[in-house]
């Protein structure tokens, strides 16, 4: 069955280009499905393995949403496992496929897991690569030649741009990437995104994308506040021979949670931001946000061999994350967005979510298979590639001669488009041994790899802040968050807030928001009890207990001391 193109519409693409194409797709986006033609060049070999992404960021059956249809010029045949296929020819060769689209409805809530399928609505479209792309598996970090022609079919009109730029309908987009490059990308369009762009200081380029309705005075003040923070970190990382930064695109799309948590993800020169109607310009998450997601173009972008891909091993991510949020708590205090009593704030919350844990243990491997599903678990490699972080620092000022950890790392940078193969993390540890002697090895394979528990003298707060013990009520769910995973309430502490406001053992899980860790964002929970009536609970996640608790505070006349001064800075 052939899907919607012919071949003389294939053969007038062909012959309107000059340069040829290694890879190239016709893309036919409709709101329900992406219809996608595939020409293959001639294989001399006699035979092409082509697989697609089975799963990402959570979401496990991507393979398994695609359709293919046909192929013509070849014998195609399964291949070995989901999303493989064996394509048998000596000439240029055609493949059909469909990919359909999760069809959003107006207001639709979504876990922030589903924002990773492809997915559409009669104004808007947007699909990452990983769900998108049936690609050649030899040599997948080798660059090519790609050619995307873009069709729309109404009601889906312009705007159309994706990480790679922006397109037109009927247009063909040119330029090379690799099989890896090309799927660690996002695709999007349609009238329901707003675009504008903002100059940055250093003649870098921010293209922002927002869909949906947030509480920003305009799209040019959201848009002016993001280039903002992302000017400050190129200021910082920007090297003398790195020449012109590449655009950067941040995408912003509403996840219609009441006050949920919000979310992020960094793709190829693209931060999307899935966040809630109350993502306000003076909001923490704001700036958090924003600042953690640019972050990652230099960490562990510029530091090491990108691991891109659905199963990445996460136990690098105590450097690829917790990196990032050690630099990203660092420059927002180096910048002034944030004060030294905010910085200790943001450090005492997470020594809260640490202490408290029930997942401090866990071994990176037992971390790995539920990373994308609890967040808890991966919360964990955040948490411990930070103190980390704030360790190494310590011990590196503490040896005379000895560089900043800032300083270390901004000499490690690659150049833009690198071919590193080594591991970040791993290029970060041999550039310490001469400092650190082992210290760095071994604390990463007891730490990360072990599950060692640190205690709060191992983790230094720098030379401005002093660490208290005060008692103070501390946030609680009130139930055990596996509920969320079986969607039914379980666990419920009769003692706790969320009982006091109604929730009770048994009842089933439709909708939830909540931000994890924050006492001051109310938990809404959407439930539906024996009767089959929904009903909602609303609590702010405190608990009733007062507990004896660990916090970061600024040390007196701090601003004052010249080795405050310094680490402030990042000197």
């Amino acid at each position: 069955m052939r899907i919607w193109i012919t071949t003389s519409v294939l053969a007038l693409v062909l012959s309107a280009r000059a340069a040829p194409c290694e890879l190239e797709f016709v893309l036919h986006v409709q709101p329900s499905q992406i219809d996608v033609s595939l020409r293959l060049p001639a294989n001399a070999t006699g035979a092409t393995k082509l697989g697609m992404t089975t799963s990402w960021a959570g979401v496990g059956d991507l393979a398994a949403k695609q359709i293919l249809v046909e192929g013509e010029g070849g014998t195609l045949e399964l291949g070995e496992g989901p999303g493989r296929w064996l394509l048998r020819h000596t000439d240029t060769t055609r493949l059909h496929y469909r990919i359909p689209l999760k069809q959003l409805r107006p207001g639709e809530s979504q876990e922030q897991v589903e924002m990773h399928r492809p997915q559409g609505a009669p104004d808007h479209f947007q699909v990452f690569g990983y769900g998108l792309f049936l690609l050649p598996e030899a040599e997948q970090d080798v660059p090519r030649e790609v050619c995307l022609r873009w069709q729309l079919q109404e009601p889906l009109t312009a705007p159309l741009f994706n990480s790679f730029g922006r397109a037109k309908p009927g247009s063909t987009q040119q330029f090379r990437a690799s099989a890896n490059q090309l799927r660690h990308a996002v695709y999007a369009g349609g009238e329901g995104w707003r675009l504008r762009e903002e100059h940055l200081p250093n003649g870098g380029l921010l293209q922002v994308a927002v869909r949906g309705s947030f509480p920003f005075a305009s799209d040019r003040r959201f848009a002016q506040r993001a280039g903002q923070l992302v000017a400050e970190q190129q200021r910082f990382w920007h090297q003398p021979g790195d020449g012109k930064p590449s655009p950067q695109w941040l995408l912003v799309t509403p996840n219609f949670s009441p006050r949920g948590s919000y979310g992020g993800t960094l793709v190829n020169r693209s931060a999307v931001l899935h966040v809630t109607q109350d993502f306000a310009l003076d909001s923490p998450s704001f700036v958090k946000l924003i600042a953690h997601e640019s972050l990652h173009d230099w960490i562990p972008g510029r530091f090491g061999a990108s691991n891109f891909g659905a199963k990445a091993d996460v136990s690098g991510y105590w450097f690829s994350e917790g990196f990032t949020e050690f630099f990203t708590h660092r420059l927002l205090l180096a910048s002034g967005v944030w004060s030294l009593e905010t910085y200790a704030n943001r450090l005492s919350d997470r020594l809260r979510h640490y202490e408290a844990s029930k997942q401090k243990t866990l071994t990176a491997a037992a971390i790995a298979p539920i990373f994308h599903s609890e967040l808890a678990a991966s919360e964990q490699l955040y948490l411990r590639g930070e103190w980390l972080a704030l360790r190494w620092e310590d011990a590196l000022r503490q040896k005379p001669g000895a560089p900043s950890l800032a300083v270390l790392m901004r000499g490690l940078l690659l150049p833009v488009n690198h071919s590193e193969k080594t591991q970040p993390g791993e290029r970060l540890l041999a550039a310490l041994r001469p400092y650190l002697g082992d210290q760095a090895d071994e604390e990463v394979r007891r730490v990360i790899g072990e599950g060692e528990v640190l205690k709060l003298e191992d983790i230094p707060g720098g030379p401005c802040l002093r660490l208290e013990t005060v008692a103070e009520f501390p946030y609680t769910l009130g139930f055990d968050p596996g509920s969320f995973d079986s969607k039914k309430v379980s666990g419920v502490d009769l003692d706790g807030p969320a009982h006091a406001a109604g929730l009770r053992e048994g009842v089933a899980l439709v909708h939830w928001s909540f931000a994890h860790g924050d006492k001051q964002r109310e938990v809404v929970l959407q439930v539906r009890g024996e009767d089959d009536k929904l009903s909602d609970v609303r609590y702010l996640p405190v608990s009733r207990k007062a507990v004896e608790a660990h916090v970061w505070r600024p040390r007196a006349n701090a601003a004052k001391e010249p080795t405050c001064h310094r680490w402030r800075a990042l000197l």
